[in-house]
């Protein structure tokens, strides 16, 4: 594990890059990113981007729980444009042969031009959602057809008053 500072140009100011060695095991490897994932989530609800962009998103929303999830994921989806991690890792970082790349939820809202993949938006909205008080969980699935025993995309789902999901994707 390393971490360097580096002038990324979709971000104002420095960005701090922390590269994990993820495990040899692909379960384990999964399991490991997921929860980095959900303890960047967690800290960036109480960030004043991310609390700045629910309160946004909010004001779109008719009350209710199912309404605010709604409301959350409108607000992403109108926002944060998908982008493969490959091109990222490769031009701006030279990085070749890495698994992923985690923008935390807080930095994610500070580019110029918000994008990520499935993870950032996972994170992102998982963050949102705790910051709205509306429990959450990612969830990951093996969803690559030429790789079907890969975990291959991640997604948000909201847990409702009676129990259910309500997926986030």
């Amino acid at each position: 594990e390393f971490s360097s500072v580096v002038n990324l140009p979709q971000f104002p100011g420095p960005s701090v890059v922390t590269r994990h060695n993820a495990s040899d095991d692909p379960d384990t490897g999964t399991a490991e990113t997921v929860e980095r994932m959900r303890a960047a989530a967690i800290e960036d609800s109480s960030s004043i981007p991310v609390f700045f962009a629910t309160q946004e998103a909010l004001r779109q929303s008719g009350g209710g729980r199912v309404a605010a999830c709604e409301a959350i994921y409108k607000w992403i989806a109108s926002r944060v444009h998908f982008r493969s991690d490959d091109p990222v890792l490769s031009n701006l970082l030279g990085l070749d042969n890495e698994l992923d790349l985690l923008i935390r939820p807080a930095r994610l809202l500070t580019m110029r031009r918000p994008a990520e993949d499935c993870d950032g938006f996972t994170m992102l909205c998982c963050s949102m959602l705790l910051c709205a008080r509306i429990p959450c969980e990612i969830v990951t699935i093996k969803a690559d057809h030429e790789d079907p025993s890969r975990y291959s995309h991640v997604y948000c789902q909201a847990l409702m008053e009676d129990g259910r999901a309500l997926v986030m994707d």
